[in-house]
């Protein structure tokens, strides 16, 4: 019964992105994947942009500590980018 919950979690899929948490100002993208958040990729603003910008499009965005910050939130996968290798 657990595993049929994990395929009808509507978080599947989803992207995390957190920005700024650290010194060097890195930009982590984690993807909802059985029910945990797993990292999915972590580079500069540069890098997380273009990422962003090839395979996500944001849902949500929450009011960031820092005025700056406007990639961190909830972004939607687009469905040419969603078959990942197994984890």
């Amino acid at each position: 019964m657990e595993s049929t919950e994990q395929q009808h979690n509507p978080l599947e899929g989803l992207l995390v992105v957190e920005a700024y948490q650290d010194e060097d100002g890195t930009v982590d993208i984690y993807t909802v994947r059985s029910g945990e958040l797993v990292l999915l990729e972590s580079g500069g603003e540069r890098f997380a942009r273009s990422w962003l910008g090839q395979h996500a499009h944001r849902l949500v965005s929450w009011q960031p500590r820092r005025l700056h910050d406007e990639l961190s939130g909830l972004w939607l996968r687009l469905s040419s980018t969603l078959h990942e290798a197994p984890s």
